[in-house]
């Protein structure tokens, strides 16, 4: 925080202060039409220059803030895409092992953190066709090709799919 604005706080407190020492009276605070509550003006000054001070801090750090909302944002993001590719893995070191049930549940658990892991869809399909199931693939590879159109070895995974 800048001496400067710290300067300003400390003499917005000391006027505050010197008002508060030389009206030590009562102010009345109403609250509805039959509700009045007597404050010292001290109490209600002090409240007043709190809100200040927090007001101006927010202020100042605001791009201190956002920046790390967006940062944690940005890192669960990351967070949520480093599980799905090591699923992704998992479920393709199971299938080299010929493991196919626990290669099923990996990618599976692989799109579950992202919907959108074509890797993952190819995958899935290949083995959803391999087990008979040729409507299951195709749909699986139509909505990886949906997702990311360019993808050779998903169109000719769905290629094989409608032979």
């Amino acid at each position: 925080m800048p001496i400067r604005l710290i300067a300003f706080l400390a003499i917005v407190l000391g006027v505050f202060l010197y008002i508060t020492y030389y009206n030590p009276g009562v102010s009345p605070l109403n609250l509805g039409q039959a509700i009045e509550i007597n404050f010292p003006i001290s109490v209600i000054m002090a409240v007043s220059f709190i809100t200040g001070v927090v007001s101006v801090m927010l202020l100042y750090f605001q791009d201190t803030l956002v920046d790390a909302i967006r940062g944690a944002t940005k890192s669960a993001r990351e967070r949520k895409a480093e599980r799905a590719r090591r699923s992704y893995e998992a479920g393709a070191q199971r299938l080299l092992i010929e493991k196919r049930k626990e290669a099923k549940k990996f990618f599976k658990k692989a799109l579950s953190y992202d919907a959108d892991n074509v890797p993952a869809l190819v995958a899935l399909g290949r083995m959803e066709r391999e087990e008979g199931l040729s409507l299951q693939a195709i749909e699986t590879h139509s909505k990886a090709k949906g997702i990311d159109s360019s993808n050779i070895s998903n169109l000719l995974e769905l290629a094989e799919d409608y032979i």
